[in-house]
């Protein structure tokens, strides 16, 4: 039978054939800026026999348009993300570290790098000047420059306004000081009240408003914005005031997002290459791999007119544009169809996991056989041994990073049609480093990496091999499968409870019918189970059995309790000899205990039976006085209407008997 590529696949971990491993550390990743560099890397990557991991990290509170979700203030999680990259075995990492600083204030980029492997990185979007490091970054100064001065000397604007990113974030700051400076040199006033800060989103409207308010009956010349993005809400907020953009209020934006020349008016905005950035990326890579020392490289920008600030240029590109517009809109409706069947496929797929939410190897066989029924190409599942709380408040300086553990688990690993899943208790361990051979191939591979998580709770990473237009859907399940552990984790600690519950019930149950001396059962227990073993017997000829401890009081009197529970034991331990297997004996009172069993021998003979046992036993012990028992007995036959009050009480009377002829003093020496 020919081997699946599978089971070849875990059959060769150890034996795979190192090939460089490449990291893409990006967040913001459902905007236009980030995703076209991934996309451009991919292409370029995908020539090269290099593995490559993408740790895809994003904002979801930044794309939901006027909402926000309670689960969007867990967002805080992505930034353990790219922690995960220390189980990999990575050989060079590039860093988009304007994307991920842009929602945590004060993020100290070395702390960040601290946490990651320490190999040579190419940093994106931030110049700084760490050991063992290079940059590739547009001058984000000049560029915002070229547009301010755009709009002082060729539209005569004065009153401008700025809707800046967030200040913590290193491309938003220099953008800001380009504007000031600008102004400044040309003898403008900085109004700090037609200035606000977004964070590069683009539900920017409330701050629009905030700049239209301030400005009072004369609006300003032109609203420039730090990216594009936040220019859609610029556009919205003019056109609910009535205000023409390009005409009454100038407008200009930073980026050329794919969806610039198509807005109306066409947007004017500062391009950056994001091309050029993938090509110098993957070159700089290749340098360091062959062992050479590339160096850093600032990006020119360039500045695109269109209609927003007032030009009419490029109109025959605007024609261009139009003329496709078309073919877009067709391709567009394709993928919002295509997007619309992977919606309902996410649902489906988070319905089907819900159910197996008992089950954890059930569970991870769902995912596996959902991922092999989407076509993905091999996916798999790293999981930490429980889940971790990470917690954190908004205005907390503190970082919110779960502490890496030294070791992960792999529940499930699927490959075309074929996949294989373990419990967590059987899952393949990892240590720091090892994931490499998991996710090596006999051909180059690119695999995206989702952050699996629940509000505060983290459970680990999923690694997908697909394509850059399958991300949006795929992070969306990535959300679903975190929903999914954690009502299995729900589920879990529910069985716990219950075990934990019916462990104290059976518990409460014992010593409710058991003497806690003896082990035998006590009263109530020995005559809840009296009908149940006269039914189970009926027909038979049966003993009932009645038996005293001989001077219990005189042992405890004289020697303690602790010996007269020593003569207690030793007398039930007799007695459980003597009925063996087939009986039922009980404690029922200090001294007292009620017995039942098969008819095997007479009553006498059972008597001399318990006689020569507790002769034995005072014979071996050194104890100083007489372990004896005086005992009385009934013989029946079981019935079901049979009266065991008249059986017990025959046995008691005969006990009576028996008491009379014990010795008056079980102690063995006089004192």
């Amino acid at each position: 039978m020919a081997q699946s590529a599978l089971e070849k696949h875990l059959r060769n971990l150890k034996q795979s054939k190192r090939r460089p491993v490449v990291a893409y550390l990006s967040g913001n990743i459902h905007s236009d800026h980030p995703m076209g560099i991934l996309r451009r890397l991919y292409e370029l990557f995908g020539t090269e026999d290099i593995d490559v991991r993408y740790f895809l990290g994003t904002e979801c509170m930044n794309f939901l348009e006027g909402i926000r979700l309670e689960q969007s203030r867990y967002d805080y999680q992505y930034i353990s993300l790219y922690n995960y990259s220390v189980f990999d075995e990575i050989d060079v990492l590039i860093v988009g570290f304007g994307t991920i600083s842009i929602y945590h204030r004060d993020m100290d980029i070395r702390a960040f790098m601290s946490r990651l492997p320490r190999v040579p990185c190419i940093f994106l979007e931030n110049d700084s000047s760490l050991e063992g490091s290079i940059f590739l970054m547009v001058d984000n100064y000049e560029g915002m420059r070229k547009t301010v001065e755009h709009v002082i000397t060729e539209h005569g604007c004065r009153k401008i306004g700025f809707v800046s990113g967030p200040l913590h974030n290193m491309e938003a700051r220099r953008r800001y000081q380009a504007y000031r400076d600008t102004l400044e040199a040309h003898g403008i006033e900085v109004d700090e009240t037609l200035i606000g800060f977004g964070d590069f989103a683009e539900h920017s409207d409330e701050i629009v408003e905030d700049i239209l308010a301030a400005a009072g009956e004369v609006p300003p010349d032109a609203i420039l914005s730090a990216n594009d993005e936040m220019c859609a809400g610029i556009y919205r907020v003019l056109k609910k005031h009535g205000y023409r953009v390009g005409e009454d209020i100038l407008v200009t934006g930073f980026d050329d997002m794919e969806m610039a020349p198509f807005v109306d008016p066409p947007l004017t905005t500062i391009r950056q290459d994001l091309s050029l950035y993938g090509d110098l990326a993957v070159e700089k890579t290749m340098q360091i791999l062959a062992g050479e020392k590339p160096v850093s490289e600032y990006l020119q920008p360039e500045m695109i007119i269109r209609r927003s600030c007032g030009c009419c240029g490029n109109a025959g590109r605007q024609s261009a544009a139009e003329t496709d517009e078309r073919s877009m809109l067709v391709s567009d409706i394709s993928s919002l169809r295509k997007r619309q069947q992977r919606t309902w496929i996410g649902a489906l797929i988070l319905r089907e996991l819900l159910i197996e939410s008992a089950d954890t190897k059930a569970f991870y066989e769902k995912l596996a056989r959902e991922f092999s029924y989407l076509n993905v190409s091999s996916s798999l599942l790293c999981l930490l041994e429980r889940p971790v709380a990470v917690t954190w408040e908004k205005d907390s300086k503190a970082e919110p990073i779960m502490e890496m553990p030294e070791r992960m688990y792999v529940p499930m690993i699927q490959i075309g049609k074929m996949y294989k899943v373990w419990s967590l208790e059987e899952a393949l361990q990892i240590g720091r480093g090892d994931l490499g051979s998991m996710l090596s191939f006999e051909e180059a591979c690119q695999t995206f990496v989702f952050l699996l998580f629940y509000e505060k709770y983290q459970y680990g990473m999923l690694y997908i091999r697909t394509n850059p237009e399958e991300i949006p859907f795929f992070y969306m399940l990535s959300m679903e499968i975190g929903t999914g552990l954690r009502y299995l984790q729900m589920s879990l600690e529910r069985k716990a409870y219950r075990e934990r519950l019916q462990k104290q019930n059976d518990m409460l149950q014992y010593t409710s019918t058991h003497d806690a001396l003896t082990g035998l059962r006590n009263r109530f227990g020995i005559l809840d189970e009296v009908p149940a073993y006269i039914k189970a017997t009926k027909g038979e000829k049966l003993i009932a059995l009645m038996a005293d401890l001989d001077h219990l009081k005189e042992i405890n009197d004289t020697f303690g309790h602790p010996e007269g529970d020593n003569a207690i034991r030793t007398a039930a331990q007799i007695l459980l000899d003597v009925t063996g297997s087939g009986g039922l004996v009980g404690r029922t009172g200090g001294d007292e205990f009620m017995a039942m069993l098969p008819y095997r021998e007479s009553v006498e003979e059972l008597r001399s039976r318990i006689e020569e046992l507790c002769a034995a036993y005072n014979a071996g012990s050194d104890k100083p006085y007489y372990v004896e028992l005086s005992v009385g007995g009934s013989v029946f036959t079981a019935s079901e209407n049979l009266d065991t009050q008249s059986v017990f009480q025959e046995a008691d009377e005969d006990l009576y008997r028996d008491k009379a002829l014990r010795r008056p003093s079980v102690l063995k020496q006089e004192r």
